[in-house]
């Protein structure tokens, strides 16, 4: 059981009734909470792309690095939940087609040291390369290897 509250504006009054498994199907309740789940996650998703957080940003200015870092991360949280979530996800082509060029998660270790360094992005045929020619050989992020999961998850 549980309280729906409704606010009528146009009384200033708040009505509350109880909903109970009798009243409600709860195949009812759950369709409405996925339904309403989907349009937030879609909603940080278009927002995170609004706010630019998709562009890689080729110079950062002194001491944004981290900051530049974070801003990726929020993308490619949100860029993952929306290929989990295929219903619903607003990509117009390919899910990796939205993310070209942008660094997959720097590991750990650089992003402690307060110097992210990421080594992957998606190219323009979805295949992951070397960001910026990066030649180093040391392990990726395991945020940068469920990036890579998650773009295959969407496109089986």
């Amino acid at each position: 059981m549980f309280r729906l509250a409704r606010f009528y504006p146009s009384t200033g009054s708040l009505k509350t009734s109880k909903i109970t498994r009798t009243s409600l199907p709860v195949s009812s309740i759950s369709q409405s909470f996925r339904n309403m789940t989907h349009r937030l996650l879609d909603l940080a998703y278009t927002s995170c792309r609004l706010m630019g957080f998709h562009i890689a940003e080729t110079e950062t200015p002194n001491g944004n690095e981290l900051f530049a870092e974070l801003k990726r991360r929020c993308l490619w949280a949100c860029w993952v939940t929306a290929c989990i979530s295929q219903e619903n996800a607003s990509f117009k082509n390919e899910s990796w087609s939205e993310v070209v060029g942008l660094p997959f998660p720097a590991d750990e270790a650089s992003f402690a040291a307060g110097r992210p360094e990421s080594i992957e992005a998606f190219n323009e045929i979805g295949r992951v390369v070397p960001y910026n020619g990066s030649n180093r050989t040391e392990q990726t992020s395991i945020m940068g290897e469920l990036v890579k999961l998650f773009g295959l998850w969407y496109v089986a």
